[in-house]
């Protein structure tokens, strides 16, 4: 299945970019009436991810796919796991030292961040299209979150949401290019998703000792398991198939669909406040993600240029 995912289109991996960006935005819609419950996010990070292994490992036992692996291997997938559980983890941090909403948005500088480590470690073109995509990414998710946003911002919160950049950009990096990219797909989700859970027991354990929060009822059981469904195995299931056909770069960039689904959540289900601006802040993101299909789709011409020549 993988090799033939491999052969996929351009357009097969940009779509597989935009859903699976669309859909990690519906993690308030899961996590959000989960911690209202009772739920706190330390046994919450434990649920989410205990059940996305064992469902993970399910699929992959039923299609087929063997969970045996070398030491290599998981040396290599535990390294990236480690970057997507830090992510998760320092990005939260952050909401102690500022307002989410500007957590969010110098968050979303990591696009950037992931151009560089391409240009400097693989040696990848950087050109003026990408730049500007990723600052109007950058702009629409400012616009998005709100333009008067309040609160005051400390640089110890600025050093903690760097540290997050920086761990799902080399997460995103790292899945093509490492041993990583070799491995099953499912396989390879199963594993980062066993190593993150384990992070985060350490993590709850560390903080809330050996206290896990029991699941009060049917329906919060309902809603962490579509959290762990949705946003968490099929999101990242198809991230990596993403990342794998249109590159590291081109899946961050259209990550910006991300704060589009959160905020289309946020009002229709949480009656957050409306601000025409947003409106413009959701353009501008739409027209990022154009520039980026556009842009993907001339260096394919590109390429089929430059090999019939060659030949």
């Amino acid at each position: 299945m993988d090799k033939k995912i491999k052969k996929g289109s351009i357009a097969l991996g940009l779509l597989m970019a935009i859903v699976s960006s669309a859909t990690f935005g519906l993690l308030p819609l899961f996590s959000i009436p989960s911690m209202e419950s009772g739920v706190n996010l330390n046994s919450l990070l434990f649920y989410r991810f205990g059940i996305a292994t064992v469902m993970m490992g399910a699929v992959a036992r039923i299609s087929g796919v063997s969970l045996r692996i070398g030491w290599k291997d998981l040396r290599t997938l535990m390294l990236v796991s480690i970057g997507y559980a830090c992510c998760s983890i320092f990005l939260t941090m952050s909401y102690d030292y500022m307002p989410s909403g500007v957590a969010t948005t110098i968050f979303f500088l990591f696009p950037i961040l992931v151009a560089l480590m391409m240009v400097i470690f693989y040696k990848e073109r950087l050109s003026w299209k990408v730049i500007a995509a990723a600052a109007l990414a950058i702009g629409g998710v400012y616009l998005l979150q709100g333009v008067g946003s309040t609160g005051s911002i400390e640089w110890e919160g600025v050093i903690v949401i760097g540290c997050a950049m920086l761990a799902y950009a080399s997460y995103i990096v790292f899945l093509n290019h490492s041993r990583a990219k070799d491995v099953p797909n499912m396989k390879a989700m199963f594993y980062i998703f066993l190593c993150a859970f384990v992070i985060n027991v350490v993590k709850l354990l560390i903080m809330d000792g050996p206290h896990i929060c029991r699941i009060p009822d049917r329906t919060t059981f309902f809603l962490i398991l579509l959290l762990s469904l949705i946003p968490t195995m099929i999101a990242d299931l198809i991230l990596i198939y993403a990342v794998k056909i249109v590159g590291s770069t081109t899946v961050a960039l259209l990550s910006c669909m991300e704060p589009i689904t959160a905020y289309i959540v946020g009002v229709l289900v949480f009656k957050e406040e409306f601000h025409p601006i947003q409106l413009i802040g959701v353009a501008v993101i739409i027209l990022s993600v154009t520039i980026v299909i556009l842009t993907r789709g001339q260096i394919k011409k590109e390429k089929a240029a430059t090999k019939g020549q060659n030949q």
